[in-house]
């Protein structure tokens, strides 16, 4: 263990290489091209652009919140909800893509989602657990893991079903 080492836990040596043959270790990468198109992902949801967001979707993309399943179409489409009804959005996260040494490829984002509801000025900090896998450059899957409660709650408040 290295004596400079602020969480106790000795840096590899491994020199960006997997350090063994098990299928399930690899690599972690965060200058991955997959690592950069989840932050253009998340720079055009902020931005409120859900063009760019399609771009990197295949159409068939398997998208979850949580326990819920939603298209293409509607993850699109609740973006720009998401800015009706929330202003001063913004996404600060840990991205960074594992690479298996079974070949499975896993983009990681760690972050919290922030916004303040426009009508009521309530501000909300909700962290966010999200995952992608790809496909010919295109996002194939993409979940986000979170308490809901806070939306719930700030979309009620000012009279608009949960979506």
């Amino acid at each position: 263990m290295a004596p400079d080492d602020p969480d106790g836990v000795a840096p590899s040596d491994t020199d960006g290489v997997a350090p063994n043959d098990s299928p399930w270790s690899g690599v972690i990468d965060q200058e991955d091209e997959r690592t950069a198109g989840a932050q253009a992902v998340l720079d055009a949801y902020v931005a409120n652009d859900p063009e760019s967001v399609a771009a990197w979707f295949a159409d068939d993309a398997n998208i979850g919140f949580n326990k819920e399943r939603v298209d293409k179409a509607t993850f699109i489409a609740n973006i720009s909800k998401d800015h009706t009804h929330f202003k001063d959005i913004e996404v600060s996260s840990v991205i960074t893509t594992l690479r298996y040494n079974n070949g499975s490829v896993f983009t990681n984002l760690w972050a919290s989602w922030e916004g303040t509801v426009r009508e009521t000025g309530e501000e909300l900090s909700v962290p966010v657990y999200m995952w992608m896998t790809w496909k010919d450059g295109k996002v194939t899957n993409f979940v986000h893991m979170f308490d809901p409660a806070p939306f719930v709650a700030a979309l009620e408040s000012i009279g608009v079903e949960p979506y």
